[in-house]
């Protein structure tokens, strides 16, 4: 049981190191469980999912605080495996313009 308890803490400690500097060490991962994720996040930083995408069977979840000071981008695997992909600060939300197709010309 100390084993589990000690392993949640070693991911809280890598996360919030992700989180603070922005990006994992090279060739190292944080990796763990959703919902262990969503909750450092939301205490440590005010960070909320704001966008899930998909790639291929993979999930992008993306997390940011309300003003978009602070951002985090997760990878989801097929098993439930979720990994802190980046991590930074100042996030623009860009609302897209919807396409409109032109309209077909009237034959003269």
């Amino acid at each position: 049981m100390k084993r589990k308890h000690l392993g949640k803490a070693l991911a809280l400690l890598a996360l919030v190191a992700v989180v603070a500097i922005g990006r994992p060490a090279h060739g190292q991962e944080v990796c763990g469980q959703l919902s262990v994720f969503s909750k450092i996040l939301e205490e440590a930083h005010s960070e909320r999912i704001i966008t899930i995408g998909e790639v291929g069977r993979q999930t992008v979840l993306i997390f940011s605080s309300v003003g978009g000071e602070t951002w985090t981008i997760l990878l989801m695997q097929p098993n439930g495996r979720v990994c802190v992909k980046m991590s930074g600060t100042g996030l623009t939300t860009i609302i897209p313009i919807p396409y409109t197709p032109p309209l077909p010309s009237k034959p003269s």
